[in-house]
């Protein structure tokens, strides 16, 4: 079972800022903390993990009666390894919570399989359409450019046959317009 962030810091009056520099020092144990992605992200912790918050917190209230105005970290990480053994090491990965049966898991790895079939499915529609499209521009093109390499030979023959003519001397006005 996993608690969530916000209770925790409900239950045992702790700001979740200190639970995130517990978590950063390796307090917390090897078990990374997880987080939740159907709650947000939210971290989630262990009732290993919790007990390990319980423990901090009694340290640190014991040396607050004490009159240590700031935790005596190396006293505290003294008491964690006397207590729960192994080394206090900083943890930097974060993991995010898995499904926690196997059908669940595999029901999301279905529902992503159909998101992604769906998506090349469109995608090859989409692409499809594209390419039609494109066909359609490229006949317009041809036709158009058939169109106009007519006209220029209409043009190029025009202008033989006038310079096959003798135009004699006529005025640039009578030349362009006969």
């Amino acid at each position: 079972m996993r608690i969530s962030i916000g209770k925790v810091t409900k239950e045992l009056g702790i700001k979740s800022h200190m639970l995130h520099m517990w978590e950063k020092r390796g307090w917390l144990g090897l078990e990374p903390v997880l987080k939740d992605p159907g709650n947000n992200n939210q971290r989630v912790y262990s009732e290993e993990q919790l007990e390990q918050i319980k423990f901090i917190q009694s340290v640190m209230d014991e040396q607050r009666e004490r009159g240590y105005k700031r935790t005596d970290i190396a006293e505290l990480e003294e008491k964690l390894l006397e207590r729960y053994g192994g080394e206090v090491i900083p943890i930097k990965e974060e993991s995010s919570l898995l499904p926690s049966t196997v059908e669940e898991f595999h029901h999301l790895m279905l529902q992503n399989n159909k998101l992604l079939g769906d998506f090349i499915e469109q995608s090859k529609k989409r692409d499809k359409e594209m390419l039609s499209k494109l066909a359609e521009e490229k006949a317009d093109m041809q036709y158009e450019i058939k169109f106009l390499k007519e006209k220029l030979d209409i043009a190029v023959d025009y202008i033989q046959k006038q310079e096959g003519k003798d135009v004699g001397k006529k005025g640039f006005w009578k030349k362009l317009f006969g």
